[in-house]
């Protein structure tokens, strides 16, 4: 009774570790066919019930796979996987619609290290690519405004090691950006004049902290 009891919990706690989950996941067993999936899935993929209802992941496969902007380099990386039953595997794949998922799947091995099946997670990463898309353009912008201005520019950490500069200032230096990032004043010019760079950015970090704190 106490093992029913606790069989009866692990499934729900399960289930409910499913359904929490932001991933979309589908679960088969050695024989490929389709034991469980979260809601998150179905509505991922927009799956009809009529599909998921059915043993096989066949039908399943070709209907996600028909939604894939490379429906058959997919059905083939699925086959592939299937053939390589200890393996885990991830990937993106891009949809036709423009969204972008991340896939991962790992074996269900027992304590013996059998095969009993593969678990498949699947996750929206669409919005988090845009913003890597638009931080990229934003920095390749910067970077051309950088190049650009006719002035001498740096930028420097707290402790005046150098982080980018522009190519006036490489020629300034007679250096190359490489050669200059990582290394502070004291590598390029007299203690003396060091010295004074120094104590010029300590007063400018100054001001910046006292600014902060009005």
């Amino acid at each position: 009774k106490q093992f029913e009891q606790d069989l009866i919990f692990r499934n729900i706690l399960l289930s409910t570790q499913q359904e929490a989950s932001i991933d979309g996941i589908l679960v088969v067993d050695e024989h490929d066919q389709v034991l469980s999936h979260n809601q998150r899935f179905a509505q991922m993929w927009q799956v009809p019930e009529t599909i998921l209802r059915q043993p096989r992941d066949s039908a399943l496969l070709k209907f996600v796979a028909n939604q894939l902007q490379d429906p058959k380099a997919f059905v083939q990386q699925v086959r592939a996987i299937y053939a390589r039953r200890g393996q885990t595997d991830q990937t993106t794949i891009h949809l036709a619609d423009g969204r972008i998922f991340d896939r991962y799947t790992a074996p269900l091995l027992d304590h013996q290290q059998r095969y009993l099946g593969r678990v498949w997670f699947f996750r929206d990463i669409t919005e988090r690519e845009a913003n890597a898309n638009r931080l990229q353009r934003e920095r390749s912008k910067l970077q051309g405004l950088i190049q650009a201005i006719p002035d001498l520019l740096w930028l420097k950490d707290s402790q005046g090691r150098y982080l980018l500069c522009n190519p006036v200032f490489e020629r300034f230096f007679g250096a190359t950006e490489a050669e200059i990032i990582g290394k502070t004043d004291y590598d390029f010019v007299p203690k003396e004049l060091a010295d004074f760079f120094r104590a010029n950015d300590q007063r400018a970090i100054d001001a910046e902290i006292g600014r902060a704190h009005v």
